[in-house]
């Protein structure tokens, strides 16, 4: 940096030197010299004390070499210095959930929006800080509102998928996943991403079919009670093992499970044994629709 060294001999105060200082970090940084460029930000603060949007972006390269804690410092002093500034609280936000300060990250985000920064960046950051502390209502609005911004926001999509899935709304997070691949090819880890809310989305239906089952069943007393306890217990490992992704091994479980319980007369059953009743005769179904699904996530065509 031959002219910059050649600039500080011939600067004329502790004002422009600083400046100088600040100019060559700023030169070092896009170079790639991080430790060169904190070198020069230190010395230029130490000679006269940085501005606001000088402090912001000291804390930036702190935040770049992994420095997180001294980043958030000096984003609160740049903050004090230009509170007016709404990318200080912006970049704040990142090193906060960093840290895992959700809460301070969602204060940063609502106050960079109120200053301004209201674009579809800040409104999906906000989203996954409240999603961060199980506020999914919250989220869920955040994330809709940076898609109404951005449509064209595929990482709004992806993350509000995770959202509705977690609100139990797994079909929904399906649709949100497809509208995000075509506007970006989903990464391997949203791939699988989609093929769980996939097999959430299918084991749900069935269960929930077979609680307006068991609702109408008579509360008969079943003589083979023994027999339906085993059952119903086959039953819920067959459901840990196709939730784990054992298609095979839930299919040998349901098999034990529907020989010890065989068909028996509606009126025989009570509503709790009834629902397993129909579990069992449904759980090859349900193993065939979790198959075709992955299936079809395998040979699904490219947008």
């Amino acid at each position: 940096m031959p002219y910059f060294s050649k600039a500080l001999q011939l600067s004329s105060g502790p004002d422009q030197q600083s400046q100088i200082m600040e100019e060559r970090a700023i030169v070092k940084f896009a170079m790639g010299d991080h430790q060169g460029a904190l070198q020069d930000y230190e010395q230029a603060n130490s000679i006269v004390p940085l501005t606001g949007d000088s402090v912001r972006r000291f804390a930036e390269l702190h935040s770049t070499v992994g420095d997180v804690t001294t980043a958030v410092s000096l984003f609160v002093r740049a903050a004090g210095i230009d509170p007016s500034n709404g990318r200080i609280f912006q970049q704040c936000d990142a090193c906060k959930t960093t840290l895992g300060d959700y809460a301070g990250s969602v204060a940063d985000l609502t106050t960079a929006i109120r200053l301004g920064r209201d674009n579809s960046k800040s409104y999906v950051y906000r989203g996954i800080a409240n999603m961060k502390m199980n506020c999914l209502a919250a989220a869920l609005a955040d994330l809709s509102q940076a898609l109404v911004l951005n449509p064209d926001n595929n990482e709004a999509f992806s993350w509000r998928a995770e959202v509705k899935s977690l609100m139990g709304d797994h079909r929904g997070a399906v649709e949100d996943m497809d509208s995000a691949h075509l506007i970006q090819c989903l990464t391997p880890n949203e791939r699988k991403d989609r093929a769980h809310y996939v097999r959430m989305m299918y084991i749900s239906d069935v269960d929930v079919a077979a609680d307006a089952e068991a609702a109408h069943c008579p509360t008969t007393p079943v003589a083979d009670s023994s027999n339906s306890v085993a059952a119903s217990d086959l039953y819920s490992l067959a459901h840990r093992k196709t939730v784990d992704g054992d298609l095979q091994g839930a299919l040998a479980v349901l098999s034990q499970a529907a020989q010890l319980q065989p068909k028996m007369a509606r009126s025989s059953w009570s509503a709790p044994v009834s629902r397993w009743k129909w579990q069992i005769i449904w759980g090859p179904c349900k193993i065939w629709m979790l198959w075709t699904s992955l299936v079809a996530l395998r040979t699904e065509p490219k947008y």
